[in-house]
């Protein structure tokens, strides 16, 4: 609240002139509405924060979950293509064996 550091900077220059007296009431009443007020927000600052972080870490846990059943699903193709290309590897080698012994 600016009232208060105001009052504050008054209270810092010499004090012959003192407005104090005048200034008083009123700071007192926005230091207190102020001391009410930043608890509230913070509170509020502080669900919001944690909600935030809650809801960042959920994502982040999809996302890692969603990046694993891909990666894990890639593998699986690879490893289905892979042995589709050994299985036609063996069948090819298995029919130049055979045309082998048959010229033998």
């Amino acid at each position: 609240c600016s009232c208060s550091r105001r009052s504050n900077r008054r209270s810092t220059r010499p004090s012959r002139s003192r407005p104090s007296f005048g200034t008083s009431p009123r700071s007192r009443s926005c230091s207190s509405a102020s001391a009410r007020r930043p608890s509230s927000s913070t509170r509020r600052t502080r669900r919001w924060r944690s909600t935030i972080s809650a809801l960042k870490e959920n994502h982040a846990s999809d996302c890692y979950t969603q990046n694993e059943k891909k990666r894990k699903e890639n593998e699986w193709t690879l490893m289905e293509k892979q042995s589709e290309a050994i299985r036609r590897a063996d069948t090819r080698f298995l029919k130049e064996g055979i045309r082998i012994c048959a010229r033998l």
